[in-house]
C-alpha cells in the first residue's frame, strides 16, 4: 500500500499482518481526496487538523498529511495496526505533526488531542454500528471545530442515521463502500 499524492507520493505505507485491518482501496482514496480536493464547502486541507478514527493502516490521515494537512491525530485499538501506523510516521518523519493513541475513538477526548479537528474520517469496522456513536462522541467531548468535515466511509449495505448537528453534503458509492461527506450544523 502506498500514499498516493502530495509530498510523500508512493511512500509505502506498512500493514498489519493478516486480515483483522481492511484498508480503504485506492479507489475509493483517490475519489475521496478529489472531492475534498475541489469541492467548494471544503476548506483547504493544508489549515485543518485532522482525526483519523479507527485508523488501521493510517492511511487516510497519512493522505492528508501528505497533501500538507497541518496535524493529525491517529486512534486504534488494534496493537499490530497501531505499531504499524507508528513505525510509518517514525519512517516519514511525521512525529512531530502527529500523535497516535493506542484506544478507542469512543474513549478518546479533547484533553488528549490539545486541538480541535478540522477534518474527521470515520472509517470503522463495518456493520458494527459506529458511526453514529463516534459522530455522537467526539461532538459530546468538544474536539470539533465549528467548521469541521467528517468523511465516513462505511458498507454499501449499511445505513446510517445523521442527527441534527450535521449536514450530508455529498455521498457517493464506490465497490462494496459507501462514502459519506458531513459538515457540521452551528
Amino acid at each position: 500500500m502506498r500514499i498516493i499524492a502530495g509530498k510523500f507520493k508512493g511512500r509505502s505505507i506498512m500493514t498489519p499482518r493478516g486480515h483483522k485491518t481492511r484498508p480503504t482501496s485506492i479507489v475509493t482514496r483517490r475519489t475521496m481526496f478529489d472531492i475534498l480536493s475541489h469541492a467548494h464547502w471544503v476548506q483547504d486541507i493544508e489549515s485543518c487538523n485532522v482525526l483519523d478514527a479507527f485508523a488501521g493502516t493510517g492511511s487516510l490521515g497519512l493522505e492528508a498529511l501528505s497533501r500538507g494537512a497541518r496535524y493529525c491525530s491517529f486512534t486504534e485499538i488494534d496493537k499490530n495496526a497501531h505499531h504499524c501506523i507508528r513505525d510509518t510516521l517514525e519512517i516519514l518523519g511525521l512525529t512531530d505533526s502527529t500523535d497516535l493513541f493506542l484506544r478507542s475513538i469512543l474513549k478518546f477526548d479533547s484533553n488528549l488531542a490539545g486541538n480541535l479537528f478540522d477534518l474527521v474520517f470515520i472509517d470503522p469496522p463495518y456493520r458494527k454500528n459506529l458511526v453514529e456513536k463516534t459522530l455522537a462522541h467526539l461532538t459530546h467531548v468538544r474536539c470539533l471545530s465549528d467548521k469541521a468535515l467528517a468523511v465516513i466511509e462505511m458498507s454499501h449495505d449499511e445505513e446510517v442515521e445523521i442527527d441534527s448537528g450535521w449536514r450530508i453534503r455529498d455521498g457517493r458509492t464506490i465497490g462494496s463502500s459507501q462514502l459519506y461527506f458531513l459538515s457540521r450544523v452551528t
